[in-house]
């Protein structure tokens, strides 16, 4: 899980978004889409959100299951969010299951 950051928040939230490393290695995204809405369960390694950059798509997942409970729209309507500050921006609040 090198390519992205888990913050936790308490209450088994945790906060979600990618490296400098990963944009490092697609240099940038152009389209961001949510696989999983806000209220929709997922399981351990099923992909939350792809990142589409001019080469490939990287899906973005997590080692353990939950509910998404939010995502930030903003990164969908401007990728280059994800650019200014990677450490920062981030992509979905889930709830551990």
């Amino acid at each position: 899980m090198p390519d992205i950051w888990v913050r936790e928040e308490g209450g088994g939230r945790y906060r979600v978004g990618i490296t400098e490393e990963l944009l490092e290695s697609y240099k940038e995204f152009l389209y961001v889409e949510f696989l999983k809405k806000p209220g929709e369960e997922f399981g351990p390694g099923e992909p939350l959100v792809a990142l589409e950059s001019l080469k490939s798509v990287y899906e973005l997942s997590l080692p353990f299951g939950g509910v998404v409970e939010e995502v930030n729209a903003r990164v969908s309507e401007d990728p280059s969010i994800l650019g200014e500050k990677p450490g920062e921006a981030w992509l979905v609040v889930v709830r551990k299951r």
